[in-house]
């Protein structure tokens, strides 16, 4: 995602299925890039819970740290 400005982009790192193939729990890396002033990348841990409903998936918490 990005708005000129800012880009951010999540990698997943390791996704469980705890109940069933309907919900899932992603563990994930959010990098944000500021292009101002060249800022070095952040990397915030997260965990992201989605859920699949007719076959879309949504994200119904997500935890950054």
């Amino acid at each position: 995602m990005s708005n000129g400005q800012v880009e951010m982009s999540m990698n997943i790192e390791d996704i469980q299925f705890p109940q069933g193939p309907d919900q899932a729990v992603a563990h994930c890396d959010l990098v944000t890039r500021t292009k101002i002033n060249n800022a070095a990348p952040v990397h915030r841990r997260g965990t992201v819970t989605l859920r699949n409903a007719g076959g879309n998936w949504t994200i119904e918490t997500a935890a950054f740290k």
